[in-house]
């Protein structure tokens, strides 16, 4: 999926903007392309959830249990992570592809687990699609044209990432997302939802296990089969690349990170920065303000 198009001006960010302007990982990535008729991607491993905005033309999709479905321009999908996706241009097509991580949380506000109520009590053999609204669309411009201009930076793109969840919320009723969003609606996906949105207020793995109602050791054995790590080792990166970015942003003195974050003291802080990122907190704020 890497054909570009000038004509359209949408452009895939690895081909047609610098490295820089490219996001990925635990980032969200948008891409548009178009495609021609009798194209097929035929059995592509798809590792994140991916939402396909379909602006025009005519494709079949299928992947794992959903197969060889058409859809018509004007409408979107999610797919979730597979390792066989199949796509074949039906009729000229001029797509918007948005990937997300799924280890990620969505969105501040917006939670897979309350959509949950909604789910309808049969399972379907039918990709659920949802209208491309006049609102979603105007939001596909917005990205396009931050991507040709070449200022789609880390900060930006965690705006429009949550933007686009945000106009879920407000113009698509719950029992459609949740009929939109049933792919991935399944135990995993929400307890890793709600470790991301619990670990904010949690200094130790014993307090992250009481606010996601477990016991110590059944929440290290589901973390670890869940996210393939410790506990314990997932929330030091974590722990430390929320404080590299406290610094970094310079909203808070040192003093009153070394408080919130429960270092017993300035010196240990200290160390603790030079050990993890070679540099000492005043080291590393002004390096950020010479960027």
């Amino acid at each position: 999926m890497n054909d570009s198009f000038p004509a359209k001006k949408i452009f895939d960010p690895k081909d047609g903007f610098p490295a820089s302007s490219y996001l990925s990982g635990t980032d969200s990535s948008f891409c548009g392309t178009k495609k021609v008729k009798g194209e097929k991607h035929l059995d592509t491993e798809v590792k994140d959830i991916m939402i396909v905005f379909l602006i025009e033309g005519k494709i079949q999709l299928s992947y794992n249990a959903y197969s060889e479905q058409l859809f018509e321009g004007g409408c979107m999908l999610l797919i979730p992570p597979t390792p066989h996706f199949n796509l074949t241009i039906v009729e000229d097509a001029y797509i918007y592809f948005c990937a997300f991580d799924p280890k990620e949380q969505l969105s501040d506000d917006f939670s897979l687990e309350m959509l949950l109520p909604y789910l309808g009590d049969e399972e379907t053999d039918k990709i659920y699609a949802l209208p491309i609204k006049s609102p979603i669309r105007s939001y596909l411009n917005l990205v396009e044209a931050y991507l040709l201009d070449g200022i789609f930076c880390a900060e930006l793109n965690e705006i429009k990432k949550k933007e686009v969840f945000y106009l879920f919320q407000m113009y698509y009723r719950k029992v459609e997302l949740a009929a939109f969003f049933q792919p991935i609606l399944n135990q995993d996906i929400l307890f890793k939802e709600k470790v991301l949105k619990n670990a904010i207020n949690s200094h130790s793995v014993s307090e992250l296990a009481n606010l996601m109602h477990y016991s110590v050791s059944g929440f290290k054995k589901k973390f670890e089969r869940t996210f393939g790590q410790p506990v314990y080792t997932w929330m030091q990166g974590r722990r430390s690349a929320v404080i590299l970015k406290e610094l970094k942003e310079n909203k808070k003195t040192i003093k009153e990170i070394v408080l919130y974050y429960g270092f017993s003291s300035q010196p240990r802080f200290y160390e603790f920065c030079k050990r993890h990122y070679g540099q000492t907190p005043g080291d590393i704020r002004t390096a950020a303000l010479q960027e």
